[in-house]
């Protein structure tokens, strides 16, 4: 028979939910023996798990417009104590409109708001939403096509990208994102495809040059 972990979860239902894909997990709970400064209340402890587990987590809404694509997601990122009577959670939110970016920060900190936290909001990144029509994108199929013969596969991503910050300074400005294929991005492993970077060189050089 299975027992409780103290809050009212059963780890067998734990097993059972992630069993798939964790083949060799193990739950269970244990008496704290660290450092007894770092130990919380029971009402700061009750107020953090409600909290998370009310924190909207993963993709919040799908676009209208483009298929099969993300608009906005929030990531409940981390939940650090570093120092005795501080818990930090960092959260992330993305979107191609701004407006919903906005709104799903809210709901963040609407959650933690009400278990007596203090929410800060900081390091904002400008939704960049694809253009219908795009001079830029054209001219750099049409480049693309030239020198490889073949179409690039145009797509909209799911991400923090520097032309969100370009665009909120420069309303309405053309633009295309693009480079040398990465692999294992923002991980130990990051590595670079030399032969991707030739082509991109290529293309960014022929952009360029014959840009009219």
């Amino acid at each position: 028979m299975s027992k409780s972990l103290g809050n009212g979860v059963d780890p067998m239902d734990v097993i059972e939910e992630y069993g798939a894909i964790e083949k060799d997990i193990k739950v269970g709970s244990a008496e704290y023996q660290g450092d007894a400064s770092f130990a919380i209340d029971e009402m700061t402890a009750w107020n953090l798990v409600t909290a998370l587990c009310a924190s909207p987590h993963g993709v919040l809404a799908m676009s209208q417009e483009i298929e099969n694509f993300v608009e906005t997601s929030t990531n409940l990122a981390s939940v650090k104590m570093t120092e005795p009577g501080i818990i930090r959670i960092g959260s992330s939110q993305r979107s191609c409109v701004t407006a919903a970016r906005r709104a799903a920060a809210a709901k963040m900190e609407a959650c933690f708001v009400l278990a007596g936290a203090i929410v800060k909001h900081e390091g904002e990144y400008p939704g960049w939403a694809p253009a219908a029509e795009s001079p830029v994108r054209d001219a750099c199929v049409a480049s693309y096509r030239k020198l490889f013969g073949t179409d690039p596969k145009v797509k909209a991503i799911h991400a923090g990208l520097e032309c969100g910050l370009f665009t909120e300074k420069f309303p309405g400005l053309d633009m295309v994102s693009f480079g040398p294929t990465l692999r294992g991005v923002h991980a130990p492993g990051e590595r670079l495809d030399l032969a991707s970077l030739d082509k991109f060189v290529a293309l960014l050089v022929d952009l360029v040059v014959n840009f009219k």
